[in-house]
């Protein structure tokens, strides 16, 4: 499997009375953004002309925006920078399929000579953003509403692996002895903060053991599901081995908001002795495509 990703819960802390997983932060690369520059030539005369040189990748931010800044150069032949219409300066960022990103506004950084004007155009572009080539579109008018533009050139955005969690840690406020799919106060939520698709969320788990009197609670009493109040139907881990839920498909897609939540369910042994009990093992998380 491609795109792995992978991080720890500390470990497994639990009383009969109240039980606690810890998990560990998301220790997933978190891409950084940049500013990608793209240097486009746009004259307009009687006939607009216009030639876009783009940058090669744009790299996102995970969870985030990213500024894709562009330069571009217009010239007048007929009225010089002074026919431009400082106003129309314009970038778009397009792909099939996806929302168009423009620039909301484009600054003047120069006039290199009479005839012309440097302008830059900050889009913003999202984490969600696929990745593949993206169209970049330079244009411009003229007080006289001339248009001159530019397609011809392609950026490629990078993929993006993001994937984070709400919360470190999950509890089980007064569990009884002999009780079956006691439910965690909490879900974990799982974010997609990134552009890519994930089939396969496996969990790893190993048997927590008593710390006073060494009883043992198995990682088979453990199981999943991404639903809440569930008596039947949950998948149950094994010790030392990731356990995939293929329930557990929630972040098979990539938007603004995607989320899978998971429910930790534990079956508790009639015979334990009221304790603390610790994971044997680090227990984690595996995410792939």
């Amino acid at each position: 499997m491609k795109n792995k990703i992978r991080f720890f819960i500390l470990g497994l802390i639990s009383t009969i009375a109240l039980c606690y997983l810890v998990f560990s932060p998301v220790t997933a690369d978190e891409c950084i953004g940049q500013n990608c520059i793209i240097n486009a030539i746009i004259i307009i005369n009687d006939t607009a002309i216009a030639s876009v040189n783009a940058t090669d990748t744009i790299t996102l931010n995970g969870g985030t925006t990213a500024v894709v800044s562009v330069n571009f150069t217009a010239s007048d032949g007929n009225g010089g920078y002074t026919d431009l219409n400082d106003s129309s300066a314009l970038v778009t960022l397009t792909k099939d399929g996806e929302a168009i990103r423009s620039s909301d506004s484009c600054d003047i950084l120069s006039h290199p000579d009479n005839l012309s004007t440097e302008y830059n155009c900050s889009v913003i572009m999202w984490f969600y953003d696929s990745e593949g080539s993206w169209n970049v579109n330079a244009s411009i008018m003229d007080n006289r509403g001339k248009e001159a533009e530019d397609t011809s050139q392609n950026s490629i955005v990078n993929p993006l692996d993001y994937v984070s969690q709400d919360t470190m840690q999950l509890s089980w406020p007064g569990v009884k002895l002999g009780q079956s799919y006691s439910e965690a106060s909490a879900p974990i939520v799982l974010t997609n903060g990134g552009n890519q698709d994930y089939s396969y969320i496996g969990i790893l788990g190993h048997d927590a053991i008593g710390s006073t009197y060494g009883d043992t609670i198995a990682t088979e009493l453990f199981s999943t599901s991404p639903f809440s109040n569930q008596t039947a139907g949950t998948i149950y881990l094994m010790d030392s081995q990731y356990v995939q839920n293929p329930d557990l498909a929630g972040l098979n897609s990539h938007g603004a908001s995607v989320t899978q939540n998971i429910y930790f369910y534990l079956d508790v042994p009639s015979h334990l002795m009221v304790d603390t009990y610790n994971g044997d093992g680090p227990w984690s998380m595996q995410i792939s495509t």
